[in-house]
C-alpha cells in the first residue's frame, strides 16, 4: 500500500471588511436614488395636491352667499 499526503501553504491571504449599509445605500442599489426619491416625492405631492383640490371643491360646493 502505497499514499502520499502533499500539504502546500498557499500565499495568498484573504482580507475581510465590513461596512455599514444605510437606507440611502439600499435606496441605490435598488433603482437609483434618484428615482427613489422622485417616486417618494410623487407620492406626497399627489396626495397634497388632491387634498387641496377636494378642499376647493367642497369651499365652491358649500359657498354661502350673504
Amino acid at each position: 500500500m502505497v499514499f502520499s499526503i502533499w500539504i502546500e501553504i498557499s500565499p495568498d491571504t484573504v482580507q475581510h471588511s465590513r461596512s455599514v449599509y444605510s437606507v440611502l445605500d439600499w435606496l441605490g442599489d435598488v433603482g437609483g436614488l434618484f428615482d427613489a426619491l422622485n417616486l417618494i416625492a410623487r407620492v406626497l405631492l399627489s396626495s397634497l395636491t388632491t387634498l387641496i383640490f377636494k378642499l376647493g371643491l367642497f369651499n365652491r360646493l358649500f359657498e354661502v352667499v350673504v
